[in-house]
């Protein structure tokens, strides 16, 4: 059926005037022969209006990518690991505050994690780590520099670029 409709989608769009440059049916566009590919699609900063978030919270959503921010897939059964931690104390190991852990076959991947204000003192300094490992937990990638947050913003905006371990 599907097929069915992409053919019909074609043919019709074949049949539009010579003025108009591409078609877009169910959020695929179709570019006529002969006619340039539009600019992709600025990334927008995602809405932070979200009914499941507490307003006094801090919500940190953002996109992980390799350094090029180019598409590309991971190894089977990869997962991503994103934490918030506390890295207040120099030379001592960052206290994980909250975590989430997801399954993922690409790059960029967008994430969120959301954690109460009691988790925060005035006086700390808060981080966005990043952790990919392969299915046998081997890490592959990590950010490789620290991507301090202000949990005083409330609704962050952390892209986070990620580096191959060797």
């Amino acid at each position: 059926m599907k097929t069915f409709s992409l053919l019909t989608a074609l043919v019709l769009s074949a049949a539009v005037s010579v003025g108009q440059a591409q078609t877009v049916i169910n959020g695929v566009t179709i570019i006529k022969p002969g006619q340039t590919t539009p600019a992709p699609a600025r990334r927008t900063v995602p809405a932070f209006v979200d009914s499941d978030v507490p307003a006094d919270w801090t919500d940190i959503r953002g996109r992980i990518s390799v350094g090029t921010g180019a598409r590309m897939s991971l190894p089977a059964g990869s997962r991503v690991t994103v934490s918030l931690v506390d890295v207040s104390l120099a030379g001592a190991p960052a206290k994980t505050l909250v975590s989430t852990t997801f399954p993922s076959s690409t790059l960029p991947v967008s994430y969120q994690l959301v954690s109460s204000p009691r988790r925060f003192t005035t006086s700390g300094s808060y981080a966005v780590q990043v952790s990919i490992k392969d299915a046998s937990g081997k890490p592959i990638y990590a950010n490789a520099a620290q991507y301090r947050i202000n949990p005083a913003a409330k609704r962050i905006l952390a892209d986070i670029k990620v580096a191959a371990l060797k």
